[in-house]
């Protein structure tokens, strides 16, 4: 789904929200915005697929994969997502090599599965699929 489509149905739930119909869009926020680098572990230790994304709030494709990672999680609902600012916590970016953004780095038992860098949401739904 593009991002295009994205905000047209926000602005569809909003307008039937408006006109009092009681029409739903399933929609929920997939982020968990990493704010320590223990929240990451913690995370990441729960044993569940985990597909963290790394961007910044500068970055335009950052943004648009931040948006598309979000309705994916509505497909996967068992999966954990998460987003790291890397201006926010520079020391772990550092500590985990992070050269390029936005990069998707999914997870499974702290076991790197796979690095997805640029926003190809193609290859992440591949690499989800393969671990399912």
């Amino acid at each position: 789904m593009s991002i295009y489509t994205l905000y047209k149905l926000r602005a569809f739930q909003k307008y039937f929200k408006y006109c009092g119909n009681t029409f739903n869009i399933s929609y929920r926020l997939f982020i968990t915005k990493i704010k320590k680098e223990s929240e990451l572990d913690n995370l990441v230790n729960k044993g569940k697929l985990t597909v963290v994304q790394y961007g910044a709030e500068w970055c335009g494709p950052c943004r648009n994969l931040k948006l598309l990672l979000n309705n994916l999680s509505g497909e996967y609902p068992n999966i954990n997502f998460a987003y790291v600012d890397i201006d926010k916590l520079p020391a772990l970016a550092e500590s985990l090599g992070i050269s390029s953004i936005p990069l998707v780095r999914i997870v499974k038992d702290k076991n790197l599965i796979d690095s997805i860098i640029g926003c190809n949401i193609e290859s992440i739904k591949d690499c989800i699929n393969k671990q399912i």
